[in-house]
């Protein structure tokens, strides 16, 4: 196939591939509940996009292994350690799951894609780029700072029907009637921040095309630093302060604790990023932007015990992670199973039931969640890093944290030996691109230690492919800078 019509076919199933992650839960919502079609119809509508993705990587990587010197490219290029690293986890995480903790071929499968599916991502479209894209090819990134400030505008009108008229909701397939969503059942059209006791004093939480809350919250702290660093770095100071304002009152509409941390420590380091200079000439400016933090914690704290100090969740939360971590503990080298915590566990225990399987592993999450009345089949120990130790163990601990490390390392070590000789302002854009992902993959990180972060697909696939991308551009653009290459020789 012709060079440049690929890369058109690429830029344009990318795009389609965006904005179907963006509204997957609303389609599937209103396709499953509001027009009643379930089954199989529904699980290929959810299923779709790793079916499609698949098979779209299973013919770029055919044509990948039938061209010498695209595979020359790759195996000379630093990605290959990834690579690397990436299939020896996955054959670990493989034997572990079929041949130690002896769960079905199909469970397994199940867990890859929240476990391993996002990480091949990142490997993959950092070799795509480097094959078919040049250093100024930024359309995709540019495309999606489109579809962050569309989600700006109508996260906030979002907000304000769930507030205001939730009701509407249930033409598109929502239950303004419920407020905690499971596997078989519409979900909530809004959330609250006091389930218990009815409801009294809750504040409404915004969810947007998410499924819950929190999600929202995630993509809100893993794009804000590619969104600043990319769209804002170049806006005046007003612009800046502007967005940053409203992606600040949309983190707070999620009333999500840890995403307003996270939001608080991202706003501080890309202020000292794009302003450190500044601060330098004139010291008022940190001055202003501390009394804005304090104001920030000041909004924060009006709402008190409403979203910092919910007792019901924070006890839960806190309740949970020590169920477990004792869990973990029960089988620490190799883990208890694959799909034994974390998402894949729901499906998992709703297939069992609804099918009337004897499910040891489901007997017992079920008897986890009737001590704290939780009603939903699977369980969430509330810290994705306690998540990977019940499945795989310290063994599969080690390896994906190697993996996410070796990502943060060498975006770290990119930045680092080439943040003072890169000239063009292309060279700059994706230099602060690449800043902006490793930002968000850190603040991702951050709210792993309470909550599930890397686990929603509609969150982390066009993370983990963008930031794939920026890494492949950015190995351009100091391929193509005699400085940035003389740097690299005298490094080796």
């Amino acid at each position: 196939m012709n060079h440049e019509k690929l890369k058109s076919r690429l830029l344009l199933g990318c795009k389609i591939f965006f904005i179907w992650l963006l509204l997957q839960f609303f389609i599937q919502t209103f396709i499953t509940f509001q027009l009643e079609r379930s089954g199989w119809f529904r699980n290929a509508v959810w299923m779709r996009k790793e079916v499609l993705l698949l098979l779209f990587c299973g013919a770029i990587g055919r044509e990948i292994l039938s061209n010498h010197w695209k595979l020359k490219t790759i195996t000379s290029h630093p990605i290959k350690n990834f690579i690397l690293l990436f299939i020896a986890s996955g054959i670990l995480f493989f034997l572990l799951a079929i041949l130690v903790q002896k769960v079905w071929l199909s469970t397994f499968i199940l867990t890859v894609k929240y476990d391993l599916l996002p990480l091949f991502i990142f490997g993959f479209w950092v070799c795509l780029a480097l094959l078919f894209f040049t250093e100024r090819d930024r359309t995709l990134i540019h495309f999606y700072n489109k579809i962050i400030k569309f989600g700006i505008r109508w996260g906030i009108i979002w907000r304000g029907i769930v507030y205001l008229m939730p009701n509407g909701l249930k033409f598109f397939g929502y239950d303004p009637h419920i407020f905690e969503g499971t596997i078989d059942s519409r979900p909530p059209a809004a959330y609250y921040t006091l389930i218990k006791p009815y409801l009294k004093g809750s504040l409404v939480r915004n969810q947007f095309l998410f499924e819950r809350p929190i999600n929202f919250g995630f993509r809100l702290i893993a794009f804000f630093p590619v969104f600043a660093l990319w769209f804002l770095r170049k806006k005046s100071i007003k612009k800046q302060i502007g967005y940053t304002i409203l992606f600040g009152l949309l983190v707070l509409s999620t009333r999500s604790r840890a995403a307003i941390v996270m939001f608080a420590i991202e706003v501080v380091a890309i202020f000292f990023i794009l302003h450190r200079k500044s601060i330098k000439q004139r010291p008022k400016y940190l001055t202003v932007f501390f009394l804005c933090l304090v104001i920030w914690g000041g909004i924060t704290g009006m709402f008190g015990q409403k979203i910092l100090t919910r007792e019901h969740s924070t006890t839960g939360h806190i309740a949970l992670i020590q169920e477990g971590r004792w869990l973990a503990k029960q089988k620490l080298v190799t883990g208890r199973g694959a799909g034994y915590a974390g998402p894949a566990s729901h499906q998992i225990c709703y297939n069992a039931l609804e099918n009337q399987l004897d499910n040891e592993r489901c007997q017992q999450i079920n008897a986890i969640n009737s001590k704290y009345e939780i009603t939903t089949y699977g369980f969430n120990p509330e810290n994705q890093f306690i998540q990977i130790l019940i499945e795989y163990g310290i063994l599969g601990f080690i390896a994906r944290g190697a993996m996410l490390i070796r990502i943060l390392y060498y975006s770290a070590k990119l930045l680092v030996i080439n943040r003072n000789h890169l000239k063009t302002e292309p060279q700059k854009l994706i230099y602060f691109t690449v800043f902006g992902f490793s930002i968000g993959l850190l603040g991702l990180l951050g709210e792993g230690l309470l909550l599930h972060s890397l686990s929603d697909r509609m969150i982390v696939y066009p993370f983990f492919l963008l930031y794939g991308i920026s890494i492949g551009l950015f190995h351009l653009a100091i391929s193509n800078n005699p400085n940035t290459k003389a740097i690299s020789k005298k490094k080796k």
